[in-house]
C-alpha cells in the first residue's frame, strides 16, 4: 500500500485522489512519519472480511484448540446466588 504525508495531502489533494482512483488502491496517510488514515475507493472496496484477510489480520482458529471451558461449572442455589450477588454489590 502506498503511503503520503499528511502535508503532502493538504496540498496535493486532487492528484491523491486522481491516483487513489487511476490505481483503485488504497492509500495510507501519514502524520510525523505514523500511519494514521487509509483513504480507499468506494468502487474498490473489498468485503471487509476479505480485505482483513488479505492484509493478515483475520486468521482462522486453530483446530481443536479450546478458547473457553465448555464444561458447566455447576448449579448454584438460590441463597448461593443470594450470597454471589451481595458480594459483587458490595454489600458484604
Amino acid at each position: 500500500m502506498k503511503s503520503i504525508s499528511k502535508r503532502d495531502l493538504n496540498q496535493k489533494t486532487a492528484k491523491v485522489l486522481d491516483r487513489i482512483s487511476a490505481e483503485n488502491e488504497p492509500v495510507l496517510i501519514t502524520e510525523r512519519g505514523r500511519p494514521r488514515w487509509r483513504i480507499e475507493p468506494v468502487d474498490g472496496q473489498t468485503d471487509l472480511w476479505e480485505r482483513l484477510r488479505t492484509e493478515g489480520r483475520l486468521t482462522r482458529p486453530k483446530t481443536g484448540e479450546v478458547l473457553w471451558p465448555t464444561e458447566n461449572p455447576g448449579d448454584y442455589t438460590q441463597a448461593e446466588v443470594g450470597i454471589l450477588l451481595d458480594w459483587a454489590k458490595g454489600e458484604h
